[in-house]
């Protein structure tokens, strides 16, 4: 019965399944068999000895924000003294860190999906109805908006005048950075089952590295869109087209010619960037968020809600923390010597950056955090679901 229900769920999902969708599906039939018990039921929070002195600086209502849709809305910060932030229906904001007053706003009237890529001379968003639109960081201005093969859930990103673009059905595309004219395009397959989700590529050197749905990641020249090396970094496993699951959704990460990566059910992983040779796997970490580093360690969120610290030299584990088990975290962000995440009911988290016990929490908002939290100057940029973009600071 197991698998049959399996196999008419994938068929279901069919050419553009998502994890979100079927887990959903799985939820609603096992009602069917007479067990109520969701398995992945969130660990309520409990009474915590706060113990940092908490400041909010500034809220602004930014718009509509995600509109309760699961789209890539990340703000950015330009120049140290401003960010900008989208949301769901096309507004686009610039906002002084130090006060929210706006600087400029812009409609381009698009469901956006992906948001905000940050170039010399533009910002860059991509759409749901596939569409691609450069702005003008100066005073926000359209410089050029063009349509794209499908919808765009990856930040655009740009380098040596080439705006590289992920969309939904596997395809990289090179756009001139000055009219958004395609260059190039290259393609990869996409399996029956993935995860609603696409990383953004990394950019060095003259190349974008890629992760795909398959555990593949790819070099790929700016100049032609021709792959310089590919490598396997996760090997599809299982029976099911849900156990085979491999994306490499969160976006790859760069420092000192090693490249990190993590993968969904495939753990994390560390690679020579010259030739994408395999320095170690941490096979234990399932991720579909992104991954922070600084000197010493990888800070990840997993699948689960659990958030661990890994040696970047070797990939083993410092510290893994389960408390907050299905509460549907943010990437986590650094904080002097805290880790700071968000979660599904609009909680901002610290942990002890030494051994992850949790510190402190504030409710920022009543919808979920989905944006990785960002911090300049001793400042945290939070921004909820809602629209809601907050400045806060620890005294």
């Amino acid at each position: 019965m197991r698998l049959l229900l399996l196999a008419t769920l994938a068929l279901l999902l069919t050419g553009c399944g998502t994890l979100d969708g079927l887990k959903e599906s799985i939820t609603d039939a096992t009602g069917l068999f007479g067990d109520k018990t969701d398995p992945r039921k969130p660990n309520e929070l409990k009474e915590l000895e706060t113990s940092l002195k908490k400041h909010i600086i500034w809220e602004v209502d930014t718009g509509v924000g995600t509109d309760e849709q699961h789209v890539n809305l990340q703000p950015a910060i330009l120049d140290d003294d401003s960010i900008v932030v989208a949301d769901r229906e096309g507004v686009i904001q610039r906002l002084s860190l130090e006060s929210g007053n706006k600087i400029w706003k812009e409609d381009l009237e698009l469901p956006l999906s992906a948001a905000i890529g940050v170039g010399d001379y533009n910002l860059y968003v991509g759409s749901s109805n596939g569409y691609v639109a450069a702005l003008s960081r100066e005073d926000g201005k359209i410089v050029w908006k063009v349509s794209v093969p499908s919808e765009v859930l990856a930040i655009p990103k740009a380098d040596q005048s080439v705006v590289v673009v992920r969309t939904i059905d596997g395809q990289v595309l090179g756009l001139d950075e000055l009219s958004g004219k395609q260059l190039w395009s290259y393609k990869q397959p996409v399996p029956a089952l993935s995860l609603r989700g696409t990383g953004a590529p990394a950019l060095f050197q003259g190349a974008a590295i890629c992760g795909f749905a398959r555990g593949r990641l790819i070099a790929i020249r700016l100049d032609d869109g021709l792959p310089i090396w590919q490598t396997v970094v996760a090997v599809p496993t299982g029976r099911s087209e849900l156990d085979r699951m491999v994306d490499l959704d969160a976006d790859p990460v760069i420092d000192d010619d090693i490249i990190y990566v993590a993968s969904y059910q495939s753990g994390v992983s560390a690679l020579m960037l010259a030739n994408g040779e395999s320095l170690w796997q941490q096979p234990d970490v399932s991720v579909q968020s992104g991954i922070t580093i600084d000197w010493q360690a990888l800070y990840v969120s997993d699948e689960n809600g659990d958030i661990w610290v890994l040696n970047r030299e070797n990939g083993q584990s410092y510290w893994k923390q389960d408390a907050l088990h299905f509460r549907e975290l943010t990437t986590p962000a650094l904080y002097r010597d805290t880790v700071v995440v968000g979660d599904f009911e609009g909680y901002i988290h610290w942990l002890a950056q030494e051994d992850g016990r949790l510190i402190d929490r504030k409710k920022i908002s009543d919808e979920r955090i989905l944006a990785k939290p960002l911090v300049v100057d001793d400042v945290i940029y939070i921004y909820s679901s809602d629209g809601l973009l907050t400045a806060l600071t620890v005294k």
